[in-house]
């Protein structure tokens, strides 16, 4: 199961690190558009993603390419962590984009939990590859955390609880996984 936009986030055209301030006004317009779309199934979800990413041409193309089922209802994650409201644009952005893949995530990993439910070793397998791979955005996240020496998520510059948020998002999604393998493995 690939996290593209989660790689994108911490390593790529995403990082947090990145953002101008002239970005800032177009977050803003992106967040109102994807205020507008519903995302109460899989298609809609990916509407509201695809909002978020109009202007990261390889990106679009990948969400668009992803699977999704149009009857579906979602699922929310059964673990969750609760970050202070963000007052600023670009904050807000990264909170809704990452808690959005991590919900695409989660149901797509339900989705491929159900098409593998017959043979326990595939399951298993694609389940320890998802987990593994948010453990590496968990500590890559906590990494940079600690490179800028912020210990407490209380009155810290933005870009680091944009950090928190994407480390937050991940355990979450992380506990949420794993609790489900040993739901469907028992």
């Amino acid at each position: 199961m690939e996290m593209t936009i989660f790689n994108h986030i911490l390593f790529d055209s995403l990082m947090p690190w990145l953002v101008k301030s002239y970005d800032v006004t177009m977050m803003n317009e992106k967040l109102k558009e994807a205020a507008k779309v519903k995302n109460e199934s899989m298609p809609g979800l990916v509407n509201q993603i695809k909002c978020l990413l109009n202007d990261k041409p390889r990106l679009l193309k990948w969400v668009e390419s992803q699977p999704s089922n149009e009857t579906e209802s979602l699922r929310e994650l059964t673990f969750s962590t609760e970050l202070p409201e963000f007052t600023d644009t670009a904050s807000k952005f990264y909170s809704l984009l990452i808690d959005q893949e991590s919900f695409r995530i989660y149901n797509a990993y339900l989705s491929i939990s159900e098409k593998y439910a017959h043979d326990e070793d595939l399951l298993h397998f694609h389940t320890v590859n998802a987990l593994r791979n948010l453990k590496h955005y968990i500590l890559t996240a906590s990494k940079e955390i600690k490179r800028g020496n912020y210990q407490s998520i209380k009155n810290q510059p933005p870009i680091w609880l944009r950090l928190y948020c994407i480390m937050s998002s991940t355990n979450s999604l992380h506990f949420t996984s794993a609790s489900s393998l040993s739901i469907s493995m028992s």
